[in-house]
């Protein structure tokens, strides 16, 4: 068995996932859905009492936004500034942005509004479609256009919907298009789909087939390909009479169609598959490995995962073997650190983390760990048996193995000088707080929300219940914390 190692460096397992599908009514999911549908499920969820909460030092204060509403979220808009979405008593909704002080910079007057992308927010105003910069001032009018997309890559995706009279009735056709930043239509709207890549090549694709363009929209290649992504090192990975191959920034062949799969490069290096056979390639398209492999995985940190007979190692971007083929799954390296599984019985396991060159990297090592900055993260909690239930509950750890918290942790993330945001499950309900490297709790895990926004400041999300009337909105506050919130050491009755 292999793992994905895209979704395991996401931090997200299989047993987390389910997790999350069988949560769908909690406060945790209220804070996902539209806030519009929120005020609907909030009295489905079980939440605690923000009365109960015993904040240590902090001061809070919540964010008014400017007008009268029945709940109040927030996500991080870029450009220091976080998008609010205010949902009022008729169910509507207005946005505006605040900054990391809980100040309204840009006024809660538009009907929908995305976050800032290339530096463009795209809101709607009434009828009017606009991008707007970080100071509120109108960029772009595009109201011409039925629709757009936020900015990617210095363009946008603008749409025109076409009626078509037939038989049974009318017909819509979205067909869409790319302006750039000044407003000027790169391509027209008469595609499927389209959009530019990190290097300014664009794409379209139309009847199911992709084509490249330049960044003023000349086409370089016809609608000829089944598949396209930008894969790194100025090259476009095409499928093509099910075949894969490298394009570059021209559009002509640089690595020919001859593989059954291939991937990004990463370290400069991308796997391929041939012949249901894996080794890897530079950007020139030359062999660094035999296409030997029966799996190959991305690089990470000069290290990629490969197998052979069944059992899996590690190779360097030179393409020798320096941890050998002796482990039934592993991890992608993260912080120079990798976890390496063993089967040494019908149901028995070891787990191990080990270093570049296959040492173990600290111990104790029956737990399974990753290191993220300073911090060690454990996953596996022995007494219960590796791949039990708590198979991603977290813990801290020091630099030596040992365990500053129990597991207790759903989620560890957002790591910033000491200080984390933490995820608990209470009550079949996800909850967030604060958390700092020595495994003292700084914000109680209470939140449907919490973003850091520097070593003195978060922001919280928090959802209330009027008891008398069952009634329940979220509120967004912003939390000062006192100046040893990344150094305190755990109270008494947190330690374990």
């Amino acid at each position: 068995m292999k793992f994905d190692t895209k979704k395991i460096l996401a931090g997200v397992g299989i047993i987390i996932f389910a997790a999350l599908l069988m949560f769908l009514t909690t406060c945790r999911d209220t804070a996902d859905r539209p806030a519009a549908e929120q005020n609907e499920q909030a009295t489905e969820a079980v939440c605690i009492d923000l009365e109960d909460i015993e904040w240590v030092g902090i001061v809070l204060e919540w964010v008014d936004p400017g007008i009268d509403y029945d709940s109040l979220r927030f996500e991080d808009a870029g450009e220091g500034l976080y998008l609010l979405e205010a949902v009022l008593a008729n169910g509507s909704s207005k946005f505006g942005f605040m900054d990391g002080t809980g100040d309204i910079m840009i006024p809660m007057i538009y009907d929908h509004a995305n976050i800032f992308t290339d530096g463009l927010a795209y809101v709607g105003l009434g009828v009017r479609k606009l991008f707007i910069n970080p100071s509120g001032a109108e960029v772009l009018d595009i109201s011409e256009y039925d629709s757009g997309s936020p900015f990617e890559s210095g363009f946008a995706m603008v749409t025109r919907i076409y009626t078509e009279e037939i038989d049974s009735g009318v017909r819509l056709s979205h067909l869409r298009g790319l302006i750039d930043a000044s407003g000027n239509e790169a391509l027209p709207c008469e595609f499927e789909e389209a959009g530019a890549y990190e290097n300014g090549i664009l794409w379209a694709q139309q009847d199911g087939k992709y084509a490249m363009f330049d960044s003023v929209g000349n086409r370089m290649t016809p609608h000829e390909f089944d598949y396209m992504s930008y894969a790194g090192e100025d090259l476009i990975i095409a499928q093509k009479d099910e075949k894969y191959g490298y394009l570059d920034r021209n559009g002509n062949v640089a690595i020919p169609f001859g593989f059954d799969m291939v991937g990004s490069f990463f370290d400069r290096r991308a796997f391929v598959v041939d012949n249901w056979l894996s080794g890897y390639i530079n950007a020139q398209g030359e062999k660094i490995t035999p296409i030997e492999f029966e799996s190959a995985e991305d690089f990470s940190e000069g290290r990629a995962a490969v197998s052979m007979d069944g059992m899996f190692g590690f190779i360097d971007t030179q393409g020798d073997v320096v941890i050998p083929f002796i482990y039934d799954e592993v991890w992608p390296f993260n912080g120079g650190v990798a976890v390496v599984i063993e089967y040494v019985g019908r149901a028995t396991t070891r787990v191990t983390s080990i270093d570049k060159y296959g040492e173990a990297a600290i111990i104790p090592n029956d737990m399974g760990y990753f290191k993220w900055n300073d911090t060690y993260i454990a996953y596996n909690d022995p007494a219960f048996g590796f791949g039990s239930v708590n198979f991603h509950m977290l813990a801290l750890l020091d630099d030596e193995g040992n365990r500053l918290t129990g597991f207790d942790f759903s989620d560890i993330f957002d790591f910033y000088k000491g200080i984390a945001v933490v995820e608990e499950i209470d009550d079949l309900t996800f909850f967030y707080g604060l958390i700092n490297q020595y495994g003292a709790k700084i914000i109680p895990a209470a939140h449907e929300r919490v973003e850091i926004v520097d070593i003195n400041t978060v922001i919280i999300q928090s959802f209330e219940m009027d008891s008398d009337t069952g009634v329940g909105r979220s509120r967004v506050g912003i939390a000062t914390l006192p100046p040893d919130a990344a150094t305190r050491q755990p109270e008494e009755d947190e330690a374990l």
